[in-house]
């Protein structure tokens, strides 16, 4: 009886092993989705933040109301073809997580059970 418990536990370490690794391959897509958005709502407030700024009476550097309008033209051309290649290389993967997942899930709840032939 003790080497199935045994079997079971490894079973379970390297099933946990997995099911982290999954985790933090979902969280790096989330992170780089959320830098993504980050930027998205920086570059439409810079705007406005330099107004407030030139309104408090900062008249030094003239020239940032160019590059402020340069730099979200140049991202309002370039976000778009940088989303779709990430969400076109991590669409696959998050639905590969997701099944991964799922698998894990099942291969829990057989292991709980004591079913470990198939593992």
């Amino acid at each position: 009886m003790a080497g199935v418990d045994r079997e079971r536990e490894a079973l379970h370490a390297r099933l946990r092993s997995i099911e982290s690794d999954l985790s933090g391959a979902s969280a790096a897509i989330s992170d780089v989705e959320g830098k993504l958005a980050y930027i998205d709502s920086a570059m439409a407030s810079l705007p406005s933040r330099l107004t407030t700024v030139r309104v408090r009476g900062y008249a030094a550097m003239g020239h940032l109301e160019k590059s402020i309008e340069l730099l979200t033209k140049k991202w309002m051309e370039a976000s778009p073809t940088i989303k779709q290649a990430f969400y076109n290389n991590v669409q696959p993967l998050t639905a590969q997580i997701r099944i991964l997942q799922s698998d894990a899930n099942r291969l829990r709840a057989e292991i709980s059970r004591g079913n470990t032939a198939f593992c």
